[in-house]
């Protein structure tokens, strides 16, 4: 043990302990130092007077500074000496110099960087791969006992807000309000956003998301997607209250404010700036006319596309005029048909179309909607009997092709409830066989 060493009270073990720590912080740069250092002992050259009786595994470099701290220290074994007293001296001075590496070279900022660097690889990691936080908290109070700078819960480590800015609406409910350039800045962060493209596309959708069974207490999150990129939506906004949002202008209000903003002045990251476009609103049918203000799809004026007026028979909303005068996204915001507007959608403010710009998705209108009705029909419906022995036979011989497809034909209801491609798929071998 050197002067230096004595000096700052510190013994020969702790210093081996502070060695061991720097070591598991597993940085390049303390990662090829040892490495070099391995090189330089292990080429040694062998000593003559080197005498064991019991021949055991290699020892590593810190199991050497550990053992052979000077010439002639006794193994555990007390048959087992090494005498080094006509070694060359170039092994004494290899040892030197691991020693003073080990326990001299590495001061408290060395230390304080190795931290510094777990940190921001368990931050990206955890990013990555989507680690749980009750995992990183559970790995971080291990890797405390090593590093006692690190923080005991992830949390901590991911500098989670304690308080959000959760403002309360006039009538009624919570909104806490994220952001459209927050959510672009935090995926640019993570690697996933394509800087070569100086446009970026946004895709919005708003759903209710009841919570409890027992309650009505519900979310209408405003989600945001980058179109063209693979990867998970962002949270825009969320509302949470017992019913949706009464004031759909209160409700709008900062994303209609920012979403100005962005169209107009594009957003800069890292001293470059990119336009925003919006490429579309992606809802179901109840959500969509909640967005524009109009009224529910199965009222008299509720079609989307065009000024068809419905009519209700046998308990059901028909638009038989199939050649109506289609909706334009100016005599939308004009409102020329009162009829099926309830109130001026703050979404008409932005430039962005009314019509054209809001989906059908196909999930609603045709899996679920028509496909599924069609199926209820022909399945349990009054027309069941006259049909029923040629949905056997088609069942039958959809069973050749399709091992999993029911044999009976009330089961294929169950069978294809939820999972319309299941019927596409029958269908399509169907249509082929004739």
């Amino acid at each position: 043990m050197d002067k230096t060493q004595h000096a700052r009270g510190e013994s020969y073990w702790s210093v081996r302990r502070k060695i061991r720590q720097h070591v598991a912080a597993a940085t390049e740069m303390h990662v090829d130092v040892s490495a070099d250092l391995a090189d330089d002992v292990l080429s040694v050259p062998e000593c003559q007077n080197f005498s064991c009786d019991n021949s055991g595994p290699e020892e590593t470099v810190t199991e050497v500074i550990g053992e052979t701290s000077q010439c002639g220290m006794m193994c555990d074994d007390a048959e087992c000496t090494f005498e080094c007293e006509s070694c060359p001296d170039i092994l004494t001075e290899q040892m030197s110099d691991v020693s003073s590496v080990f326990s001299s070279d590495y001061d408290d900022d060395d230390f304080a960087n190795a931290n510094e660097a777990i940190k921001s690889f368990l931050t990206s990691w955890i990013a990555e791969f989507n680690i749980s936080l009750t995992a990183v908290t559970a790995l971080l109070r291990f890797l405390q006992k090593y590093h006692p700078d690190l923080p005991r819960d992830a949390r901590t480590l991911l500098s989670t807000l304690r308080t959000h800015d959760i403002r309360p609406l006039v009538t009624g409910g919570e909104l806490w309000y994220c952001g459209i350039a927050h959510g672009i800045k935090q995926i640019h962060q993570e690697g996933k956003l394509n800087t070569d493209e100086r446009i970026i596309s946004l895709q919005f959708n708003v759903d209710g998301l009841p919570l409890f069974r027992s309650s009505c207490l519900q979310l209408w999150p405003i989600l945001c997607k980058l179109v063209g990129l693979n990867i998970d939506p962002f949270v825009v906004a969320v509302y949470c209250g017992s019913s949706k949002p009464a004031d759909l202008a209160d409700y709008l209000k900062e994303f209609v404010n920012e979403c100005t903003d962005l169209l107009l002045h594009g957003i800069v990251i890292d001293g470059s700036t990119f336009q925003i476009k919006v490429h579309s609103f992606v809802c179901d049918a109840p959500a969509r006319s909640f967005l524009k203000g109009i009224k529910s799809h199965n009222a008299y004026s509720g079609c989307e596309r065009c000024h068809v007026v419905g009519q209700y028979v046998n308990n059901r909303m028909l638009f038989l005029d199939i050649d109506a005068q289609p909706r334009t996204d100016d005599s939308f915001k004009s409102m020329v048909d009162e009829e099926h507007h309830l109130q001026l959608s703050p979404l008409a403010q932005l430039p962005i179309g009314m019509v054209s710009q809001f989906v059908l998705d196909p999930m609603h209108l045709l899996y679920l909607g028509v496909m599924r009705r069609l199926l209820y029909c022909w399945l349990k419906g009054p027309v069941v009997d006259a049909v029923q022995k040629s949905q056997r036979d088609l069942l039958a011989l959809g069973n050749t092709y399709l091992a999993n497809l029911p044999e009976e034909p009330v089961r294929l209801l169950n069978w294809i409830d939820g999972k319309p491609q299941n019927f596409v798929c029958f269908c399509c071998i169907v249509e082929s066989l004739y």
